[in-house]
Formats: C-alpha cells, sequence, structure tokens
C-alpha cells in the first residue's frame, strides 16, 4: 500500500516537472529577439538569374546573347593558306600568310542584331609557271568588309542566327615589278550562324559552333602594267564555311570568348578564275 502511494506521488512529480519544463521552453519561444540572441539566419537564397555576376553559363549565349551583355566585339587572327592555279601560274602549297579580322556588334533583348567585320590577309608567296616550272615571288592579298542585320533563334541548347548584309571584297596578285591584278566587288550576302551546347559548368560553357556566307558581288577587274585592261566591269561570288569550338567563361562585368576554328573561303571572278583561303586561327572577345 505504501509502495503504490510513493509510486503514485512519484509519477505525479516527473509529470509536474515535465510540465513546468514544457511551459519554459514555450516561454523562452515567445519571447522578442534582441541582439544578443539572435537566431541563426537561414541560408541565403540563390540570386536571381537577373544578376550577371552569378548568372548560370547556360543563361550566357553567343556573342550580343539574347537579354545578356548587348555589346560584343573582339578580334580573330589566323593561319592562312592561298591557293590559285590559272594555267598560266599556280602559287605553291607550302607558302602561309596570315589573316586579322576585328567585329564589333550589338544585339537587343529580342534576337535582333547588327554587326560589322573587317577581313585583311596577306602572305609572300612563290609561284611556279605551268610552261617551264620556273618560280618568281608573286604576293596575294584580300579584303572584306560585312554589314549585317540578323535574327537569332533559340532551340534548346542550340542557337541559330540567320541575317543578311552587304559585302565588299577584293583581292589580288602584287609581282614585285609594278605590275599588279586586282579583283573587287560590292553587293549583297546571305549567312547562317549554328551553336550547340555540349558542356556547361555555373560559370563556363563549351560548344561547336559552324556557319557559312555567300555573296554575290559586282565590280571590277584591273590590270595594272597591261594597255587596255584598267576597270573591266565584272561579277565575284563569294562562299565561306568554318567549323570549330567555343569556350565562354562568364565574370561579373561581360563574358570572355575563345574560339578555335578552321575556315575555308572560295572566291571566284566570272569566268574560271577561282582564289582559295585555308585559315586555321582563333578568336579573343567579349560581351559588355
Amino acid at each position: 500500500m505504501t509502495l503504490r502511494i510513493l509510486t503514485r506521488l512519484m509519477l505525479a512529480v516527473v509529470v509536474l516537472v515535465a510540465g513546468q519544463r514544457l511551459a519554459a521552453v514555450q516561454a523562452y519561444d515567445a519571447l522578442p529577439l534582441d541582439a544578443g540572441h539572435a537566431a541563426p539566419e537561414p541560408p541565403a537564397a540563390p540570386a536571381a538569374l537577373t544578376d550577371p555576376s552569378v548568372q548560370p553559363a547556360s543563361a550566357v549565349a553567343m556573342p550580343g546573347a539574347i537579354g545578356h551583355d548587348p555589346w560584343y566585339g573582339g578580334v580573330e587572327f589566323g593561319i592562312t593558306r592561298f591557293v590559285h592555279a590559272n594555267g598560266i601560274f599556280a602559287l605553291t602549297d607550302d607558302e602561309v600568310g596570315a589573316s586579322f579580322r576585328p567585329f564589333l556588334g550589338y544585339e537587343n533583348p529580342r534576337g535582333l542584331g547588327m554587326r560589322g567585320d573587317l577581313y585583311f590577309a596577306g602572305a609572300e608567296s612563290v609561284a611556279t609557271l605551268a610552261a617551264d616550272a620556273s618560280r618568281f615571288g608573286l604576293d596575294p592579298d584580300a579584303f572584306s568588309l560585312n554589314i549585317d542585320l540578323y535574327r537569332r533563334l533559340r532551340l534548346d541548347d542550340f542557337d541559330l542566327l540567320l541575317g543578311a548584309g552587304s559585302r565588299i571584297a577584293a583581292f589580288g596578285f602584287d609581282y614585285g615589278d609594278g605590275r599588279e591584278d586586282r579583283w573587287s566587288g560590292a553587293g549583297p550576302s546571305l549567312f547562317a550562324e549554328g551553336r550547340q551546347l555540349y558542356y556547361a559548368t555555373p560559370c563556363s560553357e563549351w560548344s561547336v559552333i559552324g556557319g557559312g556566307r555567300l555573296a554575290y558581288l559586282v565590280g571590277e577587274a584591273d590590270y595594272v602594267g597591261i594597255d587596255g585592261y584598267d576597270d573591266v566591269g565584272t561579277t565575284m561570288t563569294t562562299g565561306m564555311a568554318y567549323l570549330g569550338f567555343e569556350y565562354r567563361r562568364e565574370w561579373s562585368r561581360g563574358d570572355f570568348l575563345f574560339q578555335f576554328k578552321g575556315e575555308t573561303q572560295v572566291w571566284r571572278v566570272e569566268g574560271s578564275l577561282k582564289l582559295g583561303l585555308d585559315t586555321t586561327g582563333f578568336l579573343v572577345g567579349a560581351n559588355w
């Protein structure tokens, strides 16, 4: 009997103490927080995608990406081999030159853009006469200016750029003895470019890139040093295709861009005259 009473008293004490502890905890939780007892702050939420300093690389597109850093520009350097044979002489295959292409553009948030680029290429080469296989010095060069309007389309991880523009182009041969042959023209061009994303991190992207351009030009041929062949009217078509890889790195104030690619151009004058330019080079650029 006495043991049963003691057991009930102990159980009552335990229940009473537990109730007091629970009430104390509830009262403490209800107290206002002060500077000396501030609760730990929850982890910061990820920054909005509109903050370019933390925007993941997957939100960054090609130069002039939609909704991100509308201005873009850079320069491309290449090792260029001139290819030409006309039945009278041919450029040797083992001679190469250099090419240089600066560019600048702007693209609005809807993917409509405008850009321009200059292209210079030249070499100190050697030609071989078809008649007797003798060699002589011959310096080829090429120049072009493109002013383009385009629209960029997004298909998941693929960017497609379609556009048209105006093109001025010229190329020629300097014989080194006062004689020079030159062909030039101007006209419309059409082009398309693509970019396929294949690997991305929170701040960088790796992609495969490719594209091409066709132009039809009206101009003239000028054979300096040959009487009666100055400013002869002619037409010229030019074609270009390239394929390569692109690396893009995001920074707080813009994006850094690096491309490595191979490019082939064919410039054909009315008749049978044709010049080829095969280039392996790299591009360095930025968005801001």
